[in-house]
């Protein structure tokens, strides 16, 4: 397993549950972000003369989303029952539960969203839907190695797919 994979990502065992911990920070997203912002800020008052009230808004907002990258990590708790996601201590969305009856395979794919990619791990089904379980891992190496552990707890075997 690559080392930039241990960084982040964390394994634990409690009773039949295996618990997948992802760690948000990435160094090179948060300097981005500090360098970014403050440009962005300067642009939109100087050059476009937004309203104060919507700078100071952007300023908290921003602040919260680099303190949430900073101290946030995904639990996915997997039981033979269900397939639990929660960003966790600060509030994210994408918080789900997932039944694993009915799942036929654990995958991971590369994710284009705006200007951005990443790599997420999903889930299909016997019916052939398809569900993003997390789909915001830096390397693809991350959502292979998350996909395959929980492939293996849930003893599920794709045949070589």
């Amino acid at each position: 397993m690559d080392e930039s994979v241990r960084k982040q990502i964390e394994l634990e065992w409690e009773s039949d549950s295996l618990i997948i911990i992802y760690s948000w920070f990435s160094l090179f997203q948060e300097l981005l972000g500090f360098i970014m912002f403050p440009a962005t800020i300067l642009l939109a008052v100087y050059a476009y003369k937004v309203p104060i009230f919507f700078v100071v808004l952007g300023c908290f907002i921003w602040l919260y989303m680099m303190i949430r990258d900073w101290v946030n990590k995904t639990h996915i708790v997997v039981s033979k029952l269900t397939i639990t996601v929660q960003h966790k201590p600060l509030f994210s969305f994408g918080n789900k539960k997932i039944k694993t009856r009915g799942i036929k395979r654990v995958y991971s794919k590369l994710v284009r969203a705006h200007r951005s990619i990443s790599f997420g791990v999903f889930l299909q089904t016997d019916a052939g839907s398809d569900i993003a379980l997390f789909d915001s891992f830096y390397t693809e190496a991350q959502a292979l190695y998350v996909a395959k552990e929980i492939e293996e707890h849930l003893n599920i075997t794709t045949n070589g797919e």
